[in-house]
C-alpha cells in the first residue's frame, strides 16, 4: 500500500510544564522528544509560544514534546 506524502499529518504536543526527570512511564501514544535546540529565539514558557532571544544568547534548548 502506497501513502502520498502530502497525506500524512503528525501532530506535536509541548509539554513544557513537565521535566525529562519527571516522566517515569512510556507514552501512551507516539514518543518523547528531548533534547532539540532553537536557534535565534527562544521557548516563552508563559505564553507558551516563540519569542525573541535574550541579547547575546544564539541558542535555547526547547521544551519537551
Amino acid at each position: 500500500m502506497k501513502i502520498a506524502v502530502d497525506e500524512i499529518s503528525f501532530d506535536f504536543v509541548w509539554l513544557d510544564h513537565l521535566k525529562l526527570e519527571d516522566i517515569k512511564k512510556k507514552a501512551p501514544d507516539g514518543c518523547y522528544i528531548y533534547g532539540m535546540f532553537l536557534e535565534g529565539c527562544k521557548w516563552n514558557y508563559e505564553t507558551h509560544i516563540l519569542d525573541d532571544s535574550n541579547p547575546k544568547e544564539l541558542f535555547s534548548n526547547l521544551p519537551l514534546m
